[in-house]
């Protein structure tokens, strides 16, 4: 099914690349829009398909019941 994109980024690691930006504002402005709630984060949804392979392992498609994942998004 479809998982949102809030979700999917902070699972690929986003809130690791905001500490690498670190400084520059205009970057991690940018990248918030990509998931805080109430913007683009919450709008769009991102489904992964396969077909003739065995279900992947994907770490995008993690939940934010995942110990840590609901923290990190508070602490930015």
């Amino acid at each position: 099914g479809f998982v949102r994109q809030s979700n999917f980024l902070i699972a690929l690691g986003i809130l690791n690349k905001m500490n690498d930006a670190h400084g520059d504002i205009s970057k991690l402005l940018t990248m918030k829009n990509l998931f805080l709630p109430g913007g683009m984060g919450d709008m769009f949804k991102v489904l992964i398909q396969h077909k003739g392979v065995n279900s992947p392992e994907l770490i995008g498609l993690r939940r934010m019941s995942e110990p840590g994942l609901a923290r990190e998004i508070e602490e930015c």
